[in-house]
């Protein structure tokens, strides 16, 4: 065989190697990238496949009204975001939810920050679960805890300060398996209300998490607004919210998809949203 044909067989069975591998990226990603979160990042979602949780999710609106969720109680800035200054102004526009950040520092206090640097010493007045949890029960409202720190250490300071007011406002997110695992206990002792499954840090494709969730009788996902969230099944069988909601592109993309709420900031909704071109 000449020269020029072994070359031109070379370049061929690339092409047709290339070619083929791209198709299998194509059309079982979902499937690899199943197969990946399994075997690396231990995401056992078939720890809750086939369970039936019993949740309570009287909070959901029963009359097709969009939820907004005041996120991080209202401001995204550093200075405002989490803090007690955020919620009354939040409260002042009108939010009914409110999501906070709850970090669980070395003093054993479960504190209103984010992450992931370390908060301050804490201080008398500084915002925390205990007291941030009697402001937003007491005026009626709902009090969404996203927690930063390990669910099962952060739960077992959290659970001995629920008060009584708080067990009908307070609405947990849950990241991973084993945090409904340990809600449920919890819920159940409690009479708390159901949580919301929150789609941020999950690794395994977005369907199959989905219909393991929904199966086990969860009604309420939230999801980053750049996740694949069109084409998703059995719409009528939960309640989707989209996060972040805090500028037009994001606003425009949320207004397209089937949502029942969002996560957003005061300063959004006062002074960008008016300048938005949404129809």
């Amino acid at each position: 065989m000449k020269r020029s044909n072994k070359i031109n067989c070379i370049f061929s069975f690339i092409f047709i190697f290339i070619f083929f591998a791209g198709l299998s990226i194509v059309f079982c990603k979902p499937m690899l990238r199943d197969v990946l979160s399994y075997t690396i990042y231990k995401e056992e979602w078939e720890l809750i496949k086939g369970r039936k949780f019993n949740f309570d999710y009287s909070w959901m609106s029963s009359n097709n009204e969009k939820i907004r969720i005041a996120h991080a109680l209202g401001f995204a800035n550093a200075d405002m975001r989490n803090s007690f200054e955020g919620y009354v102004k939040a409260k002042r526009a009108g939010f009914k939810f409110y999501e906070v950040d709850l970090w669980l520092d070395e003093q054993g206090i479960v504190r209103c920050h984010h992450g992931p640097d370390l908060p301050s010493i804490f201080k008398i007045g500084d915002c925390s679960f205990s007291t941030i949890q009697e402001k937003v029960c007491s005026d009626g409202n709902y009090l969404v805890l996203d927690i930063k720190t390990d669910f099962a250490s952060t739960m077992r300071i959290i659970e001995p300060q629920l008060l009584l007011i708080s067990k009908r406002c307070i609405i947990f997110q849950l990241y991973k398996p084993s945090d409904f695992l340990i809600f449920e206990i919890v819920a159940e002792k409690h009479n708390l209300l159901g949580p919301i499954y929150t789609y941020y840090l999950t690794r395994r494709n977005i369907k199959t998490v989905f219909d393991i969730v929904v199966s086990s009788g969860v009604k309420a996902i939230t999801a980053p607004i750049s996740a694949n969230l069109s084409g998703l099944k059995e719409r009528d069988k939960f309640f989707l919210l989209a996060h972040p909601i805090d500028d037009c592109e994001s606003y425009r993309d949320a207004s397209n998809l089937s949502l029942n709420g969002i996560y957003t900031t005061v300063d959004f909704l006062e002074n960008k949203l008016p300048k938005c071109d949404v129809q």
